[in-house]
């Protein structure tokens, strides 16, 4: 059973294979990634965001410490060839459980792993960003948020792999999304 709730009128955002520095081609309606040997990249999804609360969920299939998830302004969306975090307006949870933003990694939650469910919620509203792991709320990464965005994923090592799938909504989450946040779709 792999039916998705996106309609003609409806539409999910899922990842963008034009704008991808992970090396491999997504798979699975766009939903998966998988990062390959020599990619130090990035790749983001479809649809902005520039106000309200949005939550997706990215379920683990191989993580290590240099995985990464999180967003990544618009204006930055082709630099495709940097890892998520290493731009001003990239904001980004790692393998490892650091936060990384404008090339500064620093200590921030507990690392994921394999089969993890690593939930991002962004607030623009109030321009916060926090990730959940295994639905356990990791606070909040960074605050004075603004700007238009979206998610993204990444890996900063050519050694290590990462590879998983993105659920912006067009399945049932995993877990339920924090209060007030909304699936990422064109309504």
């Amino acid at each position: 059973t792999d039916q998705m709730l996106d309609t003609p009128t409806l539409n999910y955002s899922v990842l963008n294979p034009l704008s991808n520095g992970t090396g491999a081609v997504p798979s699975d309606g766009n939903l998966k990634f998988a990062t390959t040997a020599g990619a130090v990249g990035t790749m983001v999804s479809t649809i902005p965001m520039t106000s309200g609360k949005y939550y997706c969920e990215v379920t683990v299939t191989t993580g290590s410490a240099n995985s990464a998830v999180g967003i990544r302004s618009v204006t930055q969306a082709s630099v495709i060839g940097n890892t998520l975090g290493g731009q001003t307006l990239d904001y980004a949870y790692r393998g490892n459980g650091q936060k990384f933003n404008s090339n500064t990694k620093a200590a921030y939650g507990s690392a994921y792993t394999t089969s993890a469910v690593v939930g991002i919620a962004l607030d623009l509203d109030g321009g916060t960003i926090k990730f959940l792991n295994d639905n356990s709320d990791q606070g909040t990464a960074y605050s004075g948020i603004s700007g238009t965005f979206v998610f993204a994923v990444g890996d900063d090592n050519a050694a290590s792999a990462f590879a998983g799938t993105f659920n912006f909504g067009q399945s049932a989450f995993t877990y339920t999304p924090p209060t007030g946040f909304l699936a990422l779709n064109t309504a």
